[in-house]
C-alpha cells in the first residue's frame, strides 16, 4: 500500500483542487446591491489560500492562517468550509506521520460536528482517521472508518469528497480481499456517476471525468481479483478515455499503463506486458522511486514468461536496491520524528552511548575472533556430512524424480492426479506468483478444492509447500546438471529471490544450495 500510497495523493490532490475551483456558490446571493458582501464567496477564498499553503508543503504558513480563517467561517455559519479547513490541519499530521496528533484532532472534529449536529464534519473527521490507518497498513481500521465517513455524507453536499471517501475505501477493501464488500461499494459509487455525466457541455466536465477515472482505477483491481480479464480490459479502455478528457495527468496515464502490463501478465501475453511496462518504466523516470518499484516488478514478471532470465535478474537487482532506498529513506523519517520528541534526552545520553559503543566494539572484536575459529572447525565437519547429503539427495534423485507423493490409484483423487500431471508437463511452478487462483482456473474448478485435493493426495501439504517443493526439486536438477549461476537458478525455479530460495532448500535438504554445489565438485 506504502508504494503506490504517494502517487495516489498526487492524484488526489488535483482532485481536490479541481474540486474546490468548481463548487457552485450555492450560498451566492442575486442581490443586485454591488455593497452587499458576499460572505460565502470570501470564506472561500480564504480556504483556497490556506489550500495553496498546503499543496505547497508550506504547513508553517497554513498552520498561522488556518485559525483565522476558521473563525471566519464559524462567525458566518459556513460550516462545510469551516470543516474543510480543518480536514486540511488535521490531513497534514499524517502525512507528517504524526499519529497520535491525528486521532486528537479528528477526535476534537468529530465531537465539534456532533455538537453542531453537522453530518459533513462527522465524515471529514472519519476520512481523517481513516487516512491515518491507511498509510500505516492498518487496513481493517481503516476500511471501519471509511464506512463512516460515506455513512455520515451527506446527500445535498459537493460530492467531490465522498468520491475521494469511495476511492480510500476501495483500495482497503482490496488489501483486505473484501471483494462482495468492495462490489457493493462500487455499485453505489456507479449510481452517483450517473448523476454526473461527462458531457461536452458541462462546465465541470473535466472534474466529472477524474471521478470516473478514479472509479475505473478500483473496478479493475476487483475485477482482476476475481479473475474477469475481458471486463478488465474495458475498464481500462475506459479510464483511458476519461483521463484524456481530464487532462492526462502523468500519475494517472502511469497507473493505466501499469494496468494494462499487469493485464497482459496474468493473460500470459509477457511481449504486450513488456511494452507497456517499458512505456510505464519511461514516464516513470524522476518520480519516486516507489513508483520505479511498481513498474520494475511488473517488468520482471514479463521477463521471466519470456524466458529472458538474465534480463529478469538485472532488473530484480535494481529493484532489491530501490527498496533498499526506499526502507533507508523511510527510516531517515522516521530519525527525524523521533530527534524532534526526543532531542533533550539524546544530549543526556550521547556520553554513555559512546561508552556502549566502546564496549560493544571490544566485545566484537572478541566474538569474531572466536567465530573465525570455531567457523575453522566448523566447517570442516560441514564439508564431509554436505558430501554424505550430497550422495543422497542425487540418489533420491536418479531413484523418484516427483517432489511429492503420487497416489497409487489416480481415480481416488483425480484432482490431484490432473494437478501432478500439469505441473509436470508445464513446469507451471516456475512462474514465481503463479497463485493457486491460476491453478484453478487451469482446472475449471475452485481455489478450496484445489487447496483440498493437494492436501489428501499429498499427505497434508498445503498449495504452498506443494509448490515450493516442485520448485525445490527443479532447482536441485539444475544445480547438479548445469553451470548457472544460484541466482539465475533461483529465479528460473520461480523463486523470487536468493535468499528464499536458500531457505526452502535447506528446509528439504538439510543444506544450502551453495554447500550443495560444492559437494558436486568435490565428488
Amino acid at each position: 500500500m506504502r508504494k503506490i500510497l504517494f502517487l495516489h495523493i498526487a492524484i488526489f490532490a488535483v482532485l481536490l483542487a479541481a474540486c474546490n475551483g468548481a463548487a457552485p456558490d450555492r450560498k451566492t446571493s442575486d442581490n443586485s446591491d454591488s455593497t452587499a458582501v458576499n460572505w460565502h464567496r470570501q470564506c472561500m477564498d480564504a480556504y483556497l489560500h490556506i489550500q495553496d499553503h498546503y499543496f505547497a508543503g508550506e504547513y508553517d504558513s497554513m498552520l498561522a492562517e488556518a485559525p483565522a480563517v476558521m473563525e471566519l467561517c464559524r462567525k458566518h455559519s459556513e460550516w462545510t468550509i469551516y470543516y474543510n479547513a480543518w480536514e486540511r490541519l488535521a490531513e497534514r499530521l499524517v502525512w507528517e506521520k504524526e499519529y497520535d496528533r491525528v486521532a486528537v484532532e479528528a477526535e476534537a472534529m468529530r465531537t465539534d460536528a456532533v455538537k453542531r449536529g453537522n453530518d459533513y464534519g462527522q465524515a471529514l473527521a472519519y476520512y481523517v482517521l481513516a487516512q491515518g490507518y491507511n498509510v500505516q497498513d492498518n487496513f481493517a481500521e481503516a476500511a471501519n472508518h471509511f464506512e463512516q465517513a460515506v455513512k455520515y455524507y451527506p446527500e445535498d453536499e459537493n460530492p467531490s469528497y465522498l468520491n475521494m471517501l469511495y476511492y480510500g475505501y476501495s483500495q482497503a477493501l482490496v488489501h483486505l480481499k473484501a471483494y462482495d464488500r468492495m462490489a457493493e461499494l462500487q455499485r453505489q459509487w456507479r449510481q452517483l456517476l450517473n448523476h454526473y455525466p461527462v458531457a461536452d457541455d458541462s462546465p465541470n466536465r473535466d472534474l466529472f471525468a477524474n471521478w470516473h477515472v478514479l472509479y475505473s482505477f478500483c473496478e479493475y483491481l476487483l475485477q482482476m481479483e476475481r479473475g474477469q480479464y475481458d471486463a478488465a480490459a474495458v475498464t481500462l479502455d475506459s479510464a483511458a478515455y476519461y483521463e484524456v478528457i481530464d487532462g492526462n495527468i502523468p500519475a494517472n496515464i502511469i497507473i493505466i499503463l501499469r494496468d494494462r502490463s499487469k493485464l497482459a501478465n496474468a493473460r500470459g501475453h509477457y511481449a504486450e506486458a513488456l511494452a507497456y511496462a517499458d512505456s510505464s518504466l519511461q514516464m516513470s523516470a524522476g518520480t519516486d522511486d516507489a513508483t520505479v518499484v511498481g513498474v520494475l516488478q511488473d517488468r520482471v514478471r514479463a521477463l521471466k514468461g519470456l524466458g529472458r532470465y538474465a534480463e529478469a535478474l538485472a532488473d530484480h537487482e535494481r529493484l532489491t536496491q530501490l527498496n533498499d532506498s526506499i526502507i533507508q529513506a523511510d527510516n531517515r523519517e522516521q530519525l527525524n520524528v523521533l530527534s524532534k520528541r526526543f532531542e533533550v534526552a539524546e544530549l543526556q545520553l550521547s556520553e554513555q552511548r559512546t561508552r556502549s559503543h566502546l564496549y560493544l566494539s571490544l566485545a566484537v572484536v572478541v566474538l569474531l575472533l572466536v567465530i573465525v575459529a570455531f567457523g575453522i572447525i566448523y566447517t570442516r565437519r560441514v564439508r564431509q556430512k554436505n558430501r554424505k547429503l550430497y550422495e543422497q539427495i542425487m540418489l533420491l534423485q536418479k531413484v523418484e524424480r516427483q517432489p511429492v507423493a503420487e497416489l497409487t490409484s489416480p481415480e481416488a483423487n483425480p484432482l490431484y492426479a490432473s494437478i501432478c500431471e500439469l505441473m509436470r508437463q508445464e513446469h507451471l511452478y516456475t512462474d514465481a506468483d503463479f497463485s493457486r487462483d491460476e491453478l484453478a482456473s487451469r482446472l475449471a474448478t475452485n481455489r478450496t478444492y484445489v487447496a483440498d485435493a493437494i492436501r489428501e493426495g499429498s499427505g497434508g501439504l498445503s498449495f504452498q509447500q506443494f509448490l515450493t517443493a516442485y520448485r525445490v526439486n527443479h532447482a536441485t536438477r539444475l544445480l547438479a546438471e548445469t553451470d548457472d549461476s544460484i541466482e539465475q537458478i533461483a529465479f528460473a525455479s520461480g523463486f523470487n529471490s536468493r535468499q528464499v530460495f536458500a531457505r526452502a532448500f535447506r528446509d528439504q535438504h538439510g543444506l544450502s544450495p551453495s554447500d550443495f554445489r560444492q559437494a558436486r565438485h568435490v565428488l
